[in-house]
C-alpha cells in the first residue's frame, strides 16, 4: 500500500492497520496504538481541504497520555488547512509539528497564486506546486514529548518515500525519558515555596474647588479625597481635615 504501519515480531512482519484502504486517502494518517502496539485508534484526516479536519486532528490528540504512541503518515497533499492547531497537538505528542506547519508555506502561496489566476478558488482536486511533502513520525506524548520525524523536500512523482523505524526497545527508552521528565517538572514545582507581593505605589492628590481633576504622582501612600468642616470658633473659617492614609507598602 502507498503507506502503512509496520509490526515486526521474532522476525514476522505484520500490518498494524486493520483498514489499509481507509490509509492511501488524501491528508495526514493518524494512528494511536497502545502499549502491546495494537491500534487503539486511526483516521485519516483530509488536511488539504478542510479546516474542520485539521481541528478534528487536534482534538483526537488533546486527551493522550504517555501510554500512546502516536504514528503519522501522509498520503497525497496534506499542506493547505494545516494549521497552528493542528501543529500544536502533534508538536504536544512527539511529532515535529512545527517543522511540518514550516513546509506548508509553499503549498499554501502555491494555491493563492493559483486562486489569483484562475479569479475564483481552484478545485478540491487541484494540486499546484509545493504540496505533497513525505511525512511520517513516531511519538510519545507527555509534558515534554519524545519522538522521530521524518520529513521531505523533495516533491514530484518519483519523490523518495518518508520512512522511520523504532525499535520497541527504543520506544520503551522514550517512554521512560517522557515521565522521567514528568517527575523532574512535578519535582522542581513541590520546592517553590512563599509568596511574592507587587506594589504600585501612588498618591491620590484632590484640592477641592480647584477645578482639577485627581492627580495621580508616585508616592509610597494614598490619601482620600480631603474633607472640608467649618471651625467650631469662628464659621467663616474652613478648615480641612486631615485624610486617612492606608499605606500600600508591603
Amino acid at each position: 500500500p502507498p503507506r502503512a504501519v509496520g509490526v515486526t515480531r521474532f522476525g514476522q512482519a505484520e500490518s498494524a492497520l486493520p483498514d489499509i484502504p481507509c490509509a492511501t486517502e488524501r491528508g495526514l494518517r493518524v494512528s494511536v496504538l497502545a502499549p502491546d502496539l495494537s491500534e487503539r485508534s486511526g483516521r485519516t484526516y483530509d488536511t488539504w481541504g478542510s479546516l474542520e479536519e485539521a481541528a478534528a486532528l487536534a482534538a483526537a490528540l488533546a486527551d493522550l497520555t504517555m501510554a500512546d504512541i502516536v504514528v503519522v503518515s501522509s498520503c497525497d497533499g496534506w499542506e493547505r488547512c494545516f494549521d497552528h492547531q493542528a501543529a500544536n497537538a502533534l508538536s504536544r505528542c512527539g511529532i515535529d509539528g512545527r517543522g511540518m506547519l514550516k513546509v506548508c508555506e509553499e503549498a499554501k502561496a502555491a494555491w493563492d497564486s493559483l486562486a489569483k489566476k484562475l479569479g475564483r478558488p481552484p478545485g478540491d482536486d487541484v494540486r499546484p506546486e509545493g504540496h505533497g511533502h513525505p511525512v511520517a513520525g513516531v511519538g510519545i506524548p507527555g509534558r515534554k514529548p519524545w519522538g522521530r520525524t521524518v520529513l521531505l523536500n523533495k516533491l514530484g512523482t518519483h519523490a523518495a518515500i518518508a520512512e522511520v523505524s523504532v525499535s520497541s526497545a527504543e520506544l520503551a527508552a522514550g517512554r521512560a525519558e517522557v515521565e522521567a521528565k514528568k517527575t523532574t517538572d512535578t519535582q522542581a514545582r513541590a520546592r517553590v515555596a512563599g509568596t511574592a507581593k507587587v506594589v504600585t505605589p501612588f498618591r491620590w492628590q484632590h484640592e477641592p474647588g480647584a477645578d482639577s481633576g485627581y492627580n495621580t504622582l508616585p508616592g509610597h501612600s494614598f490619601s482620600s479625597p480631603s474633607k472640608t468642616v467649618p471651625d467650631a470658633k469662628d464659621p467663616k473659617i474652613i478648615l480641612r481635615e486631615p485624610p486617612e492614609f492606608r499605606s500600600l507598602n508591603p
